[in-house]
């Protein structure tokens, strides 16, 4: 059985200490939480494979620049742009946003 519903607002608020966040290929729906962007020490996030849906948030470049390395948001549902902050995460070495509904230019900052 694969994890079903949303993903609950106080995420970020409720697991601060938290550093890899990993659900892949279930049922989850709905839009990222903001509080997502409060984790202050994660550096994994991998929500491939679901059906979340709605805008990336621009504040999921306010993740810690220092630790965050991947972040893997592929075969969802989201749409509109993408954000135009990536180069703020410095140590970003893999970005996956690949099989979602984006649409627009890829921002120069996806390639700083």
């Amino acid at each position: 059985d694969s994890l079903q519903g949303i993903l609950p607002e106080w995420l970020g608020d409720g697991w601060v200490s938290l550093e890899r966040l990993s659900i892949t290929y279930g049922q989850i729906k709905g839009t990222l939480p903001t509080s997502l962007c409060r984790l202050k020490h994660i550096n994994y996030i991998d929500l491939s494979a679901n059906s979340i849906g709605g805008l990336i948030p621009d504040c999921i470049c306010d993740l810690p620049a220092d630790t965050m390395t991947d972040l893997d948001l592929s075969s969802n549902q989201f749409i509109g742009s993408i954000p135009d902050c990536f180069d703020r995460l410095h140590n970003l070495s893999n970005l996956d946003l690949g099989n979602n509904h984006l649409s627009g230019y890829l921002p120069q900052s996806v390639g700083s």
